[in-house]
């Protein structure tokens, strides 16, 4: 476990180095492709980038565990605790945001983490946004997520 912590601690300070580094949020470096597992699947977060930008509730909340848990970065109570309240929650969200589109821009895959610095536009009342999002894959499932925004 306490490698665990260690590691994550590690690849959020890669992943916050890396943006800092960074003078402009538009890199000509490519995105790591997630398109599958190792054992040919479908790799759970870029499932979930793709029903995102579908808008689809439905679809999007397939590649999270039941009892997934979704934070704002550096609070300790998640914001969502279950797969039902995130289908909810980004179901109404997905019907306002009819031009709601998330591009990565940056990503570090390392072990069960995967890294995204994303751009989303579309958000009604706040345009676009800058963010960090932290997945956690376990079992083919995103079961934990932290965002970090602007």
């Amino acid at each position: 476990m306490k490698y665990i912590k260690f590691l994550f601690i590690f690849i959020l300070n890669l992943a916050l180095i890396s943006c800092i580094k960074s003078s402009s949020v538009n890199s000509n470096r490519p995105v790591t492709e997630l398109k599958y597992t190792s054992s040919g699947s479908i790799h759970p977060v870029a499932g979930q980038l793709k029903a995102y930008n579908m808008r689809d509730a439905s679809m999007f909340a397939k590649w999270f565990a039941n009892e997934v848990l979704v934070f704002n970065f550096g609070d300790p109570n998640p914001v969502i605790t279950s797969r039902k309240e995130l289908k909810k929650r980004y179901a109404i969200m997905f019907s306002k945001a009819k031009e709601l589109h998330c591009e990565v821009v940056r990503r570090i895959v390392t072990g069960n983490f995967v890294i995204d610095e994303e751009i989303v536009k579309g958000i009604p009342g706040k345009g676009t946004v800058h963010a960090t999002a932290i997945y956690e894959v376990l079992n083919g499932k995103i079961v934990k997520v932290w965002f970090i925004k602007e």
